[in-house]
């Protein structure tokens, strides 16, 4: 997967999607897959039109695995909504990163139930969260 035009950790990936993909192109590089991060609390849906609007300007084709970072009955909808009407077919879950986009033991059982009612795939990036946040103080 790419990370175009990621804001992160109050940073932002150096690639926009139109830079990124044209040099994608340029390698023989025809599509991507981007994440969607929703900002703590941002509905599913805000945050993939959000970056369905900066990848209009991809040189290529593109698809979205969407982070699921929290959970309330309106991310179950929207899950459905991005698999059956945007062609979502993946959703991340960050094991890593506390109080900022970690998912805890609830959001990785309720999104990981839900992705299989919709035969979605769920991911994982896969780190010990508790113990990297207690290293780093």
């Amino acid at each position: 997967h790419t990370h175009m035009e990621l804001p992160f950790m109050g940073t932002t990936a150096s690639d926009d999607f139109y830079t990124g993909t044209a040099a994608g192109l340029s390698g023989g590089t025809t599509s991507i897959i981007d994440f969607v991060i929703p900002s703590p609390k941002q509905p599913l849906m805000d945050a993939f039109r959000e970056w369905r609007g900066w990848a209009e300007k991809a040189s290529s084709d593109y698809g979205f695995h969407v982070a699921v970072t929290w959970w309330d009955d309106s991310v179950y909808r929207d899950m459905g909504t991005l698999v059956h009407e945007h062609g979502v077919s993946s959703f991340k879950h960050f094991m890593a990163y506390k109080n900022a986009i970690m998912a805890d033991d609830e959001v990785l059982v309720n999104s990981f139930s839900r992705s299989l009612e919709l035969g979605a795939l769920p991911t994982v990036h896969a780190e010990n969260g508790e113990l990297v946040f207690q290293l780093q103080k």
